[in-house]
Order: C-alpha cells, then sequence, then structure tokens
C-alpha cells in the first residue's frame, strides 16, 4: 500500500469528523516519520506493521480521543510542544494572546513574565523563545502540567530562562514584581461544560476548563491579587463573550488603556490592560 492510498483509507474511517483529512495526515506523518511534502507526493510503500500501528491510533481518534493526545504533541507559534492526558491541548486562538504579549514587550529590556495556569507551558515557553531576554515563570497546580512544562522548556531550548513553580492560583500569588502576567486560566461555565465537543469533555482536564458559574471566577481572583510592576501588562485569554466583562474587571481593578483583541472570525479573544500608576 503506498501513503496515498493509506491517506484515503484513514480519512474515511474517520469520516464525517471535519477534521478527518488533517489527523489522517498527523497519524501518518508521526509514525513514518514524513513530512508535508512526502505525504502529498504518497508514492512510497508502507510497511505492514506502520500500517498497523496508523490503524490502533486512528482507531484511537475515531473514538472522539484528540489526535493531539495520540500523537503526543501539537505545533504551536511554529514550535513543537509535547502535550499528554492531564493537560489542556494548546489552539491557535492562543497565538493571538501570545502575539500580542510580544508585540508590547520587544522593546522592553529583560522582561519578568508569569504565565499562571500553564498547562504545557505553551504560552510562557513561546514568550522565552521569541522574547530573548525575557525570564519566564510557568505556575500551574497540576503535576502533570508542571511535568509537562519542564519537558517543554528542554525541548524548545529555553530551560536556562524558564522556572516552572506549583501554584494555587486560587490561594497563592507571586513572590515579585513582575512585568507581565499572562493566562489563559479556565473560562467555561460550569453550566456549560457537558455541552462542549466530546473530544474536549471527555479527555481534556476538567481543572483547566471550569471557570465557575459564570466562567469568571479565575479572572476576578488573578486581577485581584496579581503582584504586576506599574506600567506593567496584565493579559488574559478569554471566552468569546467574555470580553465586556472581563475589561470591567481589569479596570475596577486599577488597569487602564484596557483593550480587547478579537480572533479572525472577530469573536473577543485577548483582553489586556497596564497596571495604573
Amino acid at each position: 500500500m503506498k501513503i496515498r492510498e493509506l491517506r484515503a483509507e484513514i480519512t474515511s474511517m474517520l469520516s464525517p469528523s471535519a477534521e478527518a483529512s488533517t489527523d489522517a495526515s498527523v497519524l501518518i506523518m508521526k509514525v513514518l516519520g514524513i513530512n508535508k511534502t512526502q505525504l502529498i507526493l504518497g508514492d512510497a510503500e508502507v510497511s505492514d506493521s506502520a500500517y498497523r500501528e496508523i490503524l490502533g491510533y486512528a482507531a484511537r481518534v475515531a473514538g472522539s480521543e484528540p489526535v493531539q493526545y495520540v500523537v503526543g504533541e501539537c505545533e504551536f507559534m511554529s514550535l513543537r510542544f509535547k502535550v499528554k492526558n492531564g493537560v489542556l491541548i494548546p489552539r491557535a486562538d492562543t497565538e493571538i494572546l501570545v502575539e500580542a504579549v510580544i508585540s508590547r514587550l520587544n522593546s522592553q529590556k529583560n522582561p519578568l513574565i508569569y504565565d499562571l495556569c500553564c498547562g504545557s507551558g505553551c504560552i510562557g515557553i513561546s514568550l522565552a523563545k521569541y522574547i530573548d531576554d525575557a525570564s519566564v515563570f510557568l505556575a500551574d497546580i497540576s503535576p502533570v502540567a508542571l511535568e509537562v512544562s519542564k519537558q517543554n522548556a528542554e525541548l524548545c531550548g529555553v530551560s536556562d530562562r524558564v522556572t516552572v513553580i506549583s501554584m494555587d492560583v486560587t490561594k497563592d500569588v507571586i513572590s515579585e514584581a513582575a512585568d507581565c502576567i499572562v493566562s489563559n486560566p479556565p473560562y467555561i461555565k460550569t453550566g456549560v461544560l457537558a455541552t462542549l465537543d466530546k473530544k474536549v469533555r471527555g479527555f481534556e482536564p476538567r481543572l483547566a476548563l471550569d471557570g465557575g458559574g459564570d466562567g469568571l471566577d479565575f479572572y476576578r481572583r488573578i486581577i485581584k491579587t496579581a503582584i504586576v510592576k506599574d506600567g506593567g501588562l496584565l493579559a488574559f485569554e478569554i471566552g468569546y463573550d467574555q470580553g465586556a466583562e472581563v475589561s470591567a474587571l481589569m479596570k475596577n481593578g486599577g488597569y487602564g488603556n484596557v483593550e480587547i483583541i478579537s480572533d479572525i472570525e472577530k469573536r473577543d479573544r485577548v483582553v489586556l490592560g497596564y497596571k495604573m500608576l
């Protein structure tokens, strides 16, 4: 069997999922160790053992397990990150948050950054990667997240400027004033969790999703306890309908020049502001 034939078979097996073709491609490239060009050419032969391995992985994806967990990695900000059960999967929408912070900190010397509720560490590690002199603390309550964050800092070559710390943001506060605090906290309303896609509610950690009754519990807590230098930046990823509420919380919490940034579909995605002097 050639790669192109295998790709068609796995895509059909994963249909009618909208991600069937993409997921099939991810599985094949991972197992065969090939790039996108080799996948598209599709003329190489697939061994029987590789075929069986890919079929096994595809069966897991067909059962709604996210392909990122199956292959153990994903791409974010053009970097490779390890992921596993117990850690939220990085998403393209979160790149908007990272890019917004980079653009606002690039002129600052040696910024100290805290990534709260860091999960895989994708936000803070990307900031360390693209802001050469940044020092970054990754904070999470989950032992799995802390383990994966350490691995990803090493994988991305920034472990010398990234420190991973255990922290419960509902109780603890950071030990020093930061130039920037960034967070993609849990923001799904508790009552909505059961309606999420099976790939999310069945496999991704509730700890990283549940934002309380109105989805704003973590924003309230972080805004109240954040130790940010005067003029420092506080930046959040938010749900599509939370822009006005999180903006109001930030303004009431002593932040100015509060800004809402939308995603490509014109939905609220990021809120950021500066600690007022």
